[in-house]
């Protein structure tokens, strides 16, 4: 048995430690995971903490023949999900505006990076726009990074349906970013962004 199963034998049995170490490496994740959703640090903070509060309540639930890391941050997911029905505003993907003063190459100027900020607001606006169907898989796909596979399993549709929302909601999203009156193609001196 591996040490991550381990620890959630001995989790589901009532050792707070034992859930501490194995939730350690997650925290981060799940946190991104809401930031990604929830695009403001203090929610994404408060949200994942209260998801990690709910896998320690349903890990009794949890089956070990699944994958953890799967079932916890479907836990996540819903928890974020939860979190913007109650509050009734899609602010799912709102930028803050700043420079991005990590920038992946040290001769993006500031110039270059105001234009990549301006349209990343203009995306992110429109994205918001969908229907949450279109929206959850082109957040986790594009914006966090998981699988095809992760996708299905995290929002329990199947591999199919998966790739056929990315496919439409990137197509709308396309149209809708297009339509926008902020956009030009020359926002990047004439090459196309999208």
């Amino acid at each position: 048995m591996s040490s991550e199963g381990q620890l959630i034998k001995k989790a589901k049995n009532g050792d707070i430690k034992a859930f501490e170490s194995l939730i350690i490496d997650y925290q981060i994740y799940c946190y991104n995971i809401a930031l990604g959703m929830l695009r403001s640090e203090e929610d994404a903070k408060d949200v994942s903490q209260e998801a990690l509060i709910k896998v320690f309540k349903k890990l009794t639930t949890f089956n070990e023949s699944a994958d953890f890391s799967t079932w916890l941050y479907r836990i996540v997911v819903n928890s974020c999900l939860d979190y913007i029905k109650k509050r009734d505003k899609l602010r799912l993907v709102e930028s803050d505006g700043e420079i991005d003063k990590n920038s992946s190459s040290g001769r993006d100027s500031v110039a270059e990076q105001v234009l990549l900020n301006e349209l990343s607001d203009i995306v992110n606006r429109n994205l918001k726009k969908l229907k949450y169907e279109q929206r959850l898989p082109i957040i986790l796909y594009d914006y966090l990074g998981l699988s095809y596979d992760d996708v299905a399993e995290t929002l329990q549709i199947p591999l199919g349906t998966v790739k056929s929302r990315l496919k439409r909601g990137r197509e709308k999203l396309r149209r809708l970013v297009v339509k926008d009156p902020l956009f030009s193609y020359s926002i990047l001196d004439g090459e196309e962004v999208l």
